[in-house]
């Protein structure tokens, strides 16, 4: 049996809560909108170092979460308001916060 890492190496991590504007979406397409804007802006490369990942149990209506490293949150964020279109339709993307915790990034989406 492997040991884990010790909590000082391993990698720092950052839930985004977002909220979506406009119809109601499939989380795939957002998952896979919000992952294309991440690429364009930091690169392939830059995409390996944000730890990228979308937590699809969270998203309802039109919010969500995904998480990122530390390092990568204001590129993320930067890379949300980039969004225009989902589905060929136009909307409007904005974050909610930024936690270090699941339970209280869906705090933001609750209220």
């Amino acid at each position: 049996m492997a040991k884990s890492l010790l909590p000082s190496l391993r990698e720092k991590k950052r839930y985004i809560a977002f909220e979506i504007t406009g119809a109601k979406k499939n989380p795939s397409s957002v998952a896979r909108v919000i992952e294309k804007s991440l690429r364009s802006l930091v690169g392939d490369q830059g995409m390996g170092r944000t730890g990228y990942y979308f937590v699809n149990d969270t998203f309802t209506g039109n919010k969500g979460t995904f998480k990122v490293s530390n390092t990568a949150v204001d590129s993320s964020r930067a890379a949300l308001s980039l969004i225009t279109e989902v589905d060929n339709e136009q909307v409007i993307v904005r974050s909610l916060g930024v936690s270090g915790i699941l339970k209280k990034a869906k705090k933001y989406i609750a209220g």
